[in-house]
Order: structure tokens, then C-alpha cells, then sequence
């Protein structure tokens, strides 16, 4: 009859088999549940698996003896510094205020130094059995650890507010930024350590560009002062409008030549500083009165660099009040996350080019004729005929 079944033509060509539960990284998601349904949030296995990982780790003592290293090292950093900047000529009880303010400042670069660590760490543990593929899982779970050190040091910066007697909202801020950069930076470890697959060549990697994003762009930006001076011819300014800070807010240029001056286009390259999580505080943490901000004057003379009005009438060319700034914490929020972004995306295309040349394509075709690559059911697939 012709609806008996009958066993199959060794001779015809059989059914191809899609790959069920695997995917560019060849790693099971978590559990056969989750690798046979189609529904539920995109990124649920994910979140679930950074989660649980994350409540593990926050159990054992080699995660508290990192973080409170790393609160501890800050907290070094600050003392040194305050010891260096409050001098026995400063007044009595300046020294909580200086260590206040500079932990203010290091919060948001030792979050970006602790989440590259965390980083490189969440993708190595990732490559083991439990997790799903990708790089999402470890990006998560690093900055669920990096969150960790964010409200311990915000907890530590409360208190020197109440022991300063300083307002309590740039730690707000601070803690923000450091969580912005946790954000960032993790991507970034997890990418590095992805890419490069040497373990202490990631680590290499990694904290390099941890370094010039924290500290190496500033760096660069002073070094290249000397290759953006020049001489410059000015004019006579009228109508001439400054800040209590003595930023210059507006002014009018007159046609009386004032000879030439020294002049340091720093606007060509603030950029590279921009990139510091520190400077991105001090741009974000500033408000409309500079002068009563603990950072306003910092800040002030941070856009004035990045606007390259130092010097008025360089060239004849006012000032308006109506002048539009280059904005700063904006610009340095946008180079990291490219860098992040170019990082991530570079990691997703080496992963399939490994897997491409680690697992060859199967010479089955597929229904659409592309080819199949081997997965779990790999035993039930029949070669069609040479």
C-alpha cells in the first residue's frame, strides 16, 4: 500500500537537521527548556545566568578580599593625596573636605578599573559548562559585581559628607558615573578577553586601555600642549562679560590690533581628555553656579580649554553670549562607548570566525542551501548521495 511505511532509500537524498541549542559560540544556554523555546524576554537566559553567578560569587572571599582591595587602594590614593595637598598651612578641618572631594573624583575611575577586572574575569568563568553563549551573560554579571563596589564607596562617601559638612548630591553624582562606567568598561574587559584568548595577553590588553581611557588621554592632552601652540594675532575686546570665576562669558571685538600672543588651541585636543571618567564628574557634577560648586572652577576652566577661549579676540573673532559649548561629559560619555561598542562588535565577528574555521560547514545544504554546521543531532542527519 502506499501509506505503509517503508524504510528509507540509502540511495535518496534524506532531511537536513537544523542545529537545535546552539549558536555562533557553540555552548548550550542553560538547561534543554530553555534551548527548545522560542518565547520569553530576548536576553532572559542571560540575565537569569549572570544572576546566579553573581549570587555565588558574592558568597566566597576571593570577590570581598578584590573589592575591598580595590575600596582599600582608593582609599590610600586619597589619603597620600590629601596629606599631599593639605599642608599644615591649611586650615583646621580642611582635611576630611580635600579627602572628600578627591575620593569624589577617584570613585568613577576605580569603578572603570574594577569592572575591566570583573570583565576579563565574567568571560573567562562564561567559557565553562552553565552558561549561555555570547557576551551578554559575562557583561551583565560584571556589572552586577561592579554595582557591588559602586554602593560600598557611595556608602564611604556619605559618611565624609556628614563628616565635612559637605552637600551629600555630588556623591549621588559620582556614584552615577561610576555606574555609567561599569557599564562601559565591562563590555570593554569582557570584549579584550574575548579577543585576545591568552589569559595574561588579555590581561595586558585590557588594563592598557583601561589606563589611556582613565588617565592616558589627559596624559597625551598635556603632552601635545606644545604642538597646539602657536601665535596668534589679537584685537582690542570691548563689552567684555566674565564669570565670577573669571571665565570669560562674552565679549566684542574691536578692529585695533593688539599685536599677536601666545595662544594654546586646546579645543583640537580636549577630546582625549574627555574620555577620563574623572573629567566626565567634573563636567556632569558642576551646575549653573560655578562659584558655589565644589568643582565649578574645575569644571569652568575645562570648558573654557575645550572651547579655546582662553584669550579673547584671537584673530578678531567674538564671543557671544548665544555661543554654543562643546559639551564635554557628553563627548567623553560617547568615546567610550564607541570604544566599547567597536570592542564588543569586533569580539562578536572573531568568535565566528573561529567557530567557522575551528567547526567547518557540514556539506549537507540546507533548505535554503547554505550550509548546516554540526549540532546536537548531528547522528540522526543521513549524507545525501556524492
Amino acid at each position: 500500500m502506499a501509506d505503509d511505511w517503508q524504510l528509507p532509500d540509502p540511495r535518496r537524498p534524506g532531511p537536513c537537521f537544523e542545529p537545535i541549542g546552539q549558536d555562533d559560540g557553540g555552548r548550550q544556554p542553560l538547561g534543554d527548556g530553555a534551548a527548545e523555546s522560542t518565547s520569553g524576554p530576548v536576553f532572559g537566559p542571560e540575565v537569569r545566568a549572570a544572576a546566579v553567578d553573581w549570587w555565588r560569587v558574592v558568597h566566597t572571599l576571593r570577590f570581598w578580599s578584590s573589592t575591598m582591595g580595590a575600596a582599600v587602594a582608593m582609599g590610600v590614593v586619597v589619603g597620600t593625596l590629601s596629606l599631599l595637598f593639605g599642608g599644615a598651612d591649611e586650615p583646621a578641618g580642611s582635611m576630611p573636605v580635600t579627602a572628600y572631594l578627591l575620593a569624589l573624583l577617584l570613585l568613577p575611575a576605580a569603578s572603570a578599573f574594577v569592572a575591566m577586572h570583573w570583565g576579563m574575569d565574567c568571560w573567562r568563568r562564561s567559557v565553562g559548562p552553565g552558561w549561555p553563549a555570547g557576551l551578554v551573560a559575562p557583561i551583565v554579571a560584571s556589572i552586577m559585581r561592579s554595582l557591588v563596589f559602586a554602593v560600598l564607596i557611595l556608602a564611604v562617601l556619605l559618611a565624609l559628607a556628614a563628616m565635612a559638612g559637605q552637600p551629600a548630591a555630588p556623591a549621588a553624582v559620582s556614584a552615577v558615573v561610576a555606574a555609567v562606567e561599569a557599564g562601559f568598561f565591562s563590555g570593554m574587559g569582557t570584549a579584550v578577553a574575548s579577543l585576545v584568548r591568552n589569559r595574561a595577553w588579555a590581561g595586558v590588553a585590557g588594563w592598557f586601555v583601561a589606563l589611556f581611557l582613565v588617565a592616558g588621554g589627559i596624559g597625551t592632552c598635556v603632552l601635545l600642549l606644545p604642538a597646539v601652540r602657536s601665535e596668534e594675532p589679537v584685537t582690542v575686546a570691548m563689552n567684555v562679560q566674565q564669570a565670577q570665576d573669571g571665565t570669560f562669558l562674552a565679549y566684542e571685538c574691536s578692529r585695533v590690533q593688539a599685536g599677536t600672543t601666545e595662544v594654546y588651541r586646546t579645543e583640537r585636543i580636549m577630546w582625549l581628555a574627555a574620555s577620563s571618567p574623572s573629567v566626565v564628574f567634573v563636567m556632569l557634577a558642576a551646575g549653573q553656579d560655578a562659584a558655589k560648586e565644589p568643582f565649578g572652577w574645575l569644571s569652568s576652566r575645562l570648558q573654557e580649554a575645550a572651547d579655546g577661549t582662553q584669550v579673547p579676540c584671537v584673530n578678531g573673532e567674538p564671543l557671544g553670549g548665544e555661543a554654543t559649548h562643546v559639551p564635554l561629559g557628553a563627548t567623553g560619555l560617547l568615546i567610550q562607548g564607541v570604544v566599547a561598542g567597536a570592542l564588543v562588535a569586533g569580539a562578536r565577528m572573531a568568535s565566528k570566525r573561529r567557530l567557522r574555521q575551528e567547526n567547518p560547514a557540514v556539506p549537507d545544504a540546507a533548505a535554503d542551501g547554505g550550509p548546516v554546521r554540526p549540532g546536537r543531532f548531528d547522528g540522526l542527519r543521513r549524507r545525501g548521495p556524492k
